[in-house]
Formats: C-alpha cells, structure tokens, sequence
C-alpha cells in the first residue's frame, strides 16, 4: 500500500473521468477515504499521547491528545466550506452540534455532543499553555481529557464523517 500525503491523495484521487457521474463516485471514494485517513492519524496521536503520559510528559501529552481530536473532529466534519483548514474553536462547536451525522437536529439549542464542548476546549488551551505558555500541565486532569478524547475518536468511528 502506498504511502499518502494529502497532495499525492488529491491527484490520485482526481485523475481521470470526466463525465459527472464518474467524478461524483470518484469525489465521495476520496471523501471515504480522507475520512479514514484523518480518524487512523487520530489513533496514532492518541496512542502518541498515551505513551507520552505514562512516561509523564504531560506537556507533550496534551498537545498529541488535542490533535488526536482535532483530526477525529475534522475526519467527522469533512473539509470546512470556505478555508483550508478548520479554524480550532470552529471545529469544536461545528463538531459538538452533531449536524453532521444528525443533519435535521435544529440550529439553536444545545448541540447533540454539548457535553463534549468544555472538554475539547480546555484540552485546547491545555494545547496552547504546552507549546506556548510553558505551563505544566496537570496530570489529573489531562488523564480525564485522554478518556475524552477516545470518547470522540469512537463517536466519530460509530457515526462516521460526512
């Protein structure tokens, strides 16, 4: 099996066939595809992140745990609409209303995976006090944060993506 990047998936992915057809069934086997790509780097990054707690490097720890669940949030999301990349507090709420395997829950209101939200976020600023703040980061609580983040990567995995 090949090795990926995401330039060399996309020209793979996108050789050929011209009819709309063909290009609809070639655009959701990429779509499938990135999916499982960003939720198996997900797992990796949270076996990262385990490995990194029990040696008690929690700084790094926090950082491999918050991109474990940026990549699980993001292979459940899809590509956002209008930028490259999700923004990191946009993939958090996009992620928590749950429209993308519940697509007719309402707007407003609390979202279907709301009891995620803080969570997800403090693992964020835990993220940022890590790798910019040099703050120490605690233990306690980053080991509750790993739960969650495995929480999600098995929300995304029972639910699939977009």
């Amino acid at each position: 099996m090949p090795q990926w990047n995401s330039t060399a998936f996309y020209r793979a992915s996108t050789a050929g066939g011209k009819d709309l057809g063909t290009r609809r069934i070639r655009r959701n086997r990429r779509k499938k595809t990135m999916i499982k790509y960003r939720l198996d780097f997900a797992k990796k990054y949270l076996d990262d992140a385990i490995e990194l707690f029990n040696k008690k490097r929690f700084n790094s720890s926090a950082s491999r745990a918050y991109y474990a669940s940026y990549q699980a949030m993001w292979s459940a999301l899809g590509d956002p609409k209008e930028e490259k990349i999700w923004r990191h507090l946009a993939i958090i709420k996009h992620f928590v209303r749950g429209y993308w395997f519940a697509p007719n829950h309402p707007k407003t209101g609390p979202g279907l995976l709301e009891d995620k939200r803080l969570p997800l976020r403090r693992l964020y600023s835990y993220r940022i006090k890590s790798d910019y703040d040099a703050v120490e980061i605690d233990r306690d609580n980053l080991e509750r944060l790993l739960e969650i983040v495995g929480q999600v990567i098995n929300i995304v995995d029972e639910k699939g993506g977009t």
